[in-house]
């Protein structure tokens, strides 16, 4: 992976990259200097150029990236700048042109090339039947016929019209106008469509030709035309819902459905239609099944979650029960949460008064001092952490008075005990209560 490369990575991809960057680098059409003089004269560098651009289009065309090897072919026309181009470059760009729907430009192309001298008479036949074509789609039934007359002169050399060749001399010398209109307008709708769905224009004409001249070259040649668009946009077809059916084992479903959706509102054989409906319904199936399955898993999971809060809370766990509680307040169950959370709080809060009280009455049995003041020291961090940590607790008040009582019978010992206590993190009691026994818990 030297350089930054992928191991893996396609050397033709990486080449296209390349050229792509320099189609897009307005410093590669400018001359070069120092070794290299001109630049652009300079017949190692062209060839590199043209070469590397061939390749890269070559590239691009076996991907259906018209767009991209067309934007090559421009660049390099530019970068030429007029010097000549190689036909077979020409004839891809015409074709990509053509696939993009661009049918007089690819046409024209195509047409400059037979025109040229740089193809041999019998080797240009392929193309020529495929350029009368084109024209038939134009509707240029003039300029088709002087191109078979053409085609069968060259024949005569090779004994070879092709079966294209014969079928296009028996349309044009057999059909009527209307009838070479009607096949024209199909052979154009489809040439300039996206080849991904079948255009009306095309259907519409092989049910006219059926009706007015069922027995007709043009209806012969229509029907051809739409059984082979069929299976092409059948094949385009199938590559989505292939595409679409592993998203959905990614569980992307809305790129999924994107998918099916701009398929279903396109114009489909029948039975490539009920394909595409077919892998709706099974990924919405798909899409519910796993819906249900992760509301039970959460359900689940919240079942889990539920059952520990309660062991906990069976433990005397309270302060991790009521972490567990108050997370389950956002779901369903959060009546019973709600209410389990004051139980615990409830208990909590009892709990530690208890064990505070104990403290004390062990304080007040205690003979040394020392003792004595730990004891109390312990009761009142107990009360404070009840009051810090259940402020709602329905005992607050009494562990209030609970708290003076203690804090009372320290400051009896040594007023700065209290202070200490503070500085070592315990916070004051500031309330007093009102009345009631000052050295005693009620």
């Amino acid at each position: 992976e030297e350089g930054g490369l992928s191991g893996n990575q396609d050397p033709w991809s990486i080449l296209a990259q390349d050229f792509g960057y320099l189609r897009g680098n307005k410093a590669v059409s400018e001359p070069f200097s120092g070794e290299y003089g001109d630049g652009p004269t300079s017949k190692e560098c062209e060839k590199f150029m043209v070469d590397g651009v061939s390749a890269a289009m070559e590239y691009h065309a076996a991907r259906r990236q018209y767009e991209e090897e067309i934007g090559l072919y421009d660049f390099l026309k530019t970068y030429l700048k007029g010097r000549q181009i190689t036909d077979e470059l020409k004839e891809s760009y015409g074709r990509a042109l053509i696939e993009q729907g661009r049918l007089q430009e690819g046409l024209e192309i195509l047409m400059e090339i037979l025109a040229g001298n740089g193809r041999q008479q019998v080797d240009s036949l392929t193309l020529r039947r495929e350029t009368v074509g084109y024209l038939i789609a134009l509707g240029d039934f003039d300029r088709a016929r002087l191109q078979m007359e053409q085609i069968k002169q060259i024949s005569r050399f090779c004994s070879d019209l092709g079966r294209m060749g014969k079928d296009y001399e028996e349309l044009l010398e057999k059909s009527s106008e209307y009838e070479l209109k009607l096949y024209g307008n199909a052979l154009y709708s489809w040439l300039v469509s996206s080849r991904r769905e079948i255009p009306a224009t095309l259907r519409n004409n092989v049910a006219e030709l059926k009706r007015q001249a069922p027995q007709s070259e043009a209806a012969k040649l229509t029907v051809t035309l739409l059984e082979q668009a069929e299976k092409r946009v059948e094949k385009y077809v199938y590559r989505e819902l292939s595409r679409a059916v592993e998203l959905v084992k990614s569980n992307d479903f809305r790129q999924a459905f994107d998918i099916v959706d701009h398929l279903s509102r396109s114009s489909l054989p029948p039975e490539v239609m009920q394909k595409v409906r077919a892998t709706e319904t099974a990924i919405r199936k798909k899409q519910t099944l796993d819906e249900s399955r992760q509301k039970e898993l959460e359900e689940e999971a919240l079942e889990v979650r539920w059952e520990k809060a309660m062991n906990q809370l069976d433990r005397k766990e309270y302060d991790q029960a009521l972490a567990g509680f108050r997370s389950l307040l956002d779901t369903e169950y959060r009546k019973q949460a709600k209410g389990k959370i004051r139980e615990a709080i409830r208990l909590a809060a009892a709990a530690k008064r208890q064990k505070a009280a104990e403290l004390f009455i062990k304080a007040r049995g205690a003979g040394d001092v020392e003792k004595k003041v730990d004891f109390l020291q312990q009761s009142r961090r107990l009360l404070l952490e009840i009051q810090n940590k259940y402020p709602e607790a329905a005992i607050i008040d009494k562990v209030k008075q609970n708290l003076d009582v203690v804090e009372a019978a320290l400051s009896e010992i040594d007023p700065l005990l209290l202070e200490k206590d503070n500085e070592d993190g315990v916070e004051f009691s500031t309330e007093r209560p009102s009345g009631g026994s000052p050295d005693l818990f009620e």
